[in-house]
């Protein structure tokens, strides 16, 4: 690996290739290759991420770091166990388990609908529950839609949801209103 040289050998036409040759060579991602690896010297370039969080014109680049971090961390979500029901056995998303909600609503509000996904979803990266609840898109007829179907698993107050590794089953009280049987899956998706 080369550094540019420090200078412009010749203005010419291809001044605006040594000038960016330069700095790009101070945008690194590893700081190894920084000169006395000195932090304060590395360039951020506004790429296509960062214009994503730039809100206003000549914003600091501070500024736009903390949009960023900020956002990386309201995506992780909250740690495991806050602002979220406790579970009723174990809903890693390995083996069975089972959990039902509270029946006040106002605990349910509390919940973001994609942490709970995430949850129900499991640990695996690659899998049935994952492609079915956290795919931002679905073939239908084959044609690319958005994925609606997550929705029907979204909490809602007082269901009792049951997870094996081949099936999510949600039993919900309110069955009862339309005459059926409570016994029964309100909504049941299974591996087959």
């Amino acid at each position: 690996w080369m550094k540019p040289p420090n200078f412009i050998p010749v203005i010419d036409p291809s001044l605006k290739t040594w000038l960016k040759k330069d700095s790009l060579s101070y945008s690194e991602d590893d700081i190894r290759f920084v000169k006395d690896r000195d932090p304060q010297r590395v360039i951020t370039i506004h790429g296509p991420i960062a214009a994503g969080y730039t809100h206003k014109a000549n914003e600091p680049i501070s500024d736009i770091l903390t949009n960023i971090h900020k956002d990386l961390i309201e995506q992780a979500g909250p740690p495991v166990g806050q602002d979220a029901p406790p579970p009723v056995g174990d809903p890693s998303g390995e083996g069975n388990w089972s959990m039902t909600l509270p029946s006040e609503p106002g605990a349910i509000s509390k919940v973001k609908a994609s942490h709970w996904l995430e949850r129900l979803a499991g640990p695996e990266r690659i899998s049935w529950k994952r492609a079915l609840l956290t795919a931002p898109h679905i073939v239908r007829d084959k044609r690319w839609v958005a994925n609606d179907l997550a929705r029907l698993f979204y909490p809602r107050a007082s269901q009792t949801f049951k997870c094996s590794d081949t099936s999510i089953l949600i039993f919900d009280p309110d069955i009862t209103r339309l005459g059926l049987d409570p016994s029964l899956p309100s909504l049941e998706a299974t591996l087959v």
